[in-house]
């Protein structure tokens, strides 16, 4: 009866743990998207319903979620996912070349998938600056005439130090309608 009681104390002080750990949680919602993230992380408003929130810390690469939301213009409209996706990292692999920067590119992953149901363009990729490493997980939507981009990014330690934060992040997103 003594383990059973300690068994049951053990879970009810897990459950609490979980409930207040549950309470630290901020929502970004716009008309396009809705997404949650650590409530610690300091958030801002960018351009055109766009976000950014920065986990608190005193990392060279902060550990920052970007979203943000650009018009496909006429010259893109018909394409499908894939085809965009990988004419926009053609771009900005250009712009990154043009830099100088273009030896310190590593695309990992570049493929079509789903997030919690919905399309989604899904690649990682480590980009080096000046002997720093920035590792980016992305996924690109398409809703009504825009592209929404959705990153991670930070340092590779602290992208595997945070993956249960991280997919908590991933896996709140949704799509909104008008």
């Amino acid at each position: 009866m003594k383990h059973l009681k300690a068994a049951l104390l053990l879970v009810l002080i897990l459950s609490l743990g979980l409930v207040l750990h549950a309470q630290d949680v901020a929502t970004k919602s716009t008309k396009y998207y809705k997404v949650s993230y650590p409530g610690d992380w300091e958030a801002q408003e960018i351009e055109g319903d766009g976000f950014v929130a920065v986990a608190k810390g005193n990392s060279m690469i902060p550990l920052t979620l970007a979203i943000t939301i650009a018009d496909i213009d006429e010259e893109n409209a018909d394409k499908e996912l894939t085809e965009l996706a990988e004419g926009m990292l053609e771009k900005s692999g250009e712009e990154f070349e043009a830099m100088g920067m273009e030896p310190e590119i590593d695309i990992e992953i570049a493929e079509e998938t789903r997030l919690n149901g919905i399309p989604t363009y899904h690649y990682t990729m480590s980009v080096g600056v000046m002997g720093f490493t920035t590792h980016t997980d992305n996924y690109l939507f398409l809703s009504e005439g825009k592209v929404i981009s959705m990153s991670i990014l930070g340092a590779k330690d602290d992208l595997e130090e945070n993956a249960e934060a991280i997919s908590a992040i991933f896996n709140s997103f949704r799509l909104t309608k008008k």
